[in-house]
């Protein structure tokens, strides 16, 4: 249904979004970690220069942690507005195969018929719109999907 090159485009802008929330998760986790080995294992009261060094690297981890994190917020935007773009681009093909009876006449029946499909993927029954009404016809394939008709069962 999406084509090749759009799942691509999908994946190439969430790729730096999934290096810089790991990057935060690992460094954020080590500094952590080095913190409460510091705690449970300290220096020896005397050892000034361990206790700056250690505090300094555990500070340094964590600004680090909060930098990698700062810097996935955009990537997470560029990623969210690429599939945005996507879903914009197959929307009908996906009311389609969704089977949702009706197409919207104007944006503000699309964007209410989106906000029932969404309501119904997330809530199911629970949700407070009116039941989504599916077609009784199966959806049409693309050409390249469609099966040669049989004269004997039409």
């Amino acid at each position: 249904m999406v084509e090749e090159r759009d799942l691509e485009r999908v994946s190439n802008a969430k790729q730096p979004l999934d290096l810089m929330i790991n990057s935060s998760v690992v460094t954020g986790a080590l500094g952590l970690g080095m913190a409460l080995v510091g705690l449970v294992w300290p220096p020896a009261p005397g050892e000034a220069s361990a206790w700056l060094l250690e505090g300094g690297l555990v500070s340094i981890l964590w600004a680090l942690a909060y930098g990698f994190y700062a810097l996935s917020i955009p990537r997470a935007v560029a990623w969210g507005e690429t599939v945005k773009a996507v879903f914009d681009l197959y929307r009908w093909q996906l009311l389609d195969r969704l089977r949702i009876d009706g197409r919207p006449e104007s944006m503000d029946e699309e964007r209410a018929l989106w906000l029932r499909v969404g309501g119904h993927m997330l809530f199911g029954r629970m949700t407070t719109y009116r039941p989504l009404e599916y077609c009784k016809v199966q959806p049409v394939a693309p050409e390249s999907e469609q099966a040669p008709i049989d004269p004997e069962r039409h």
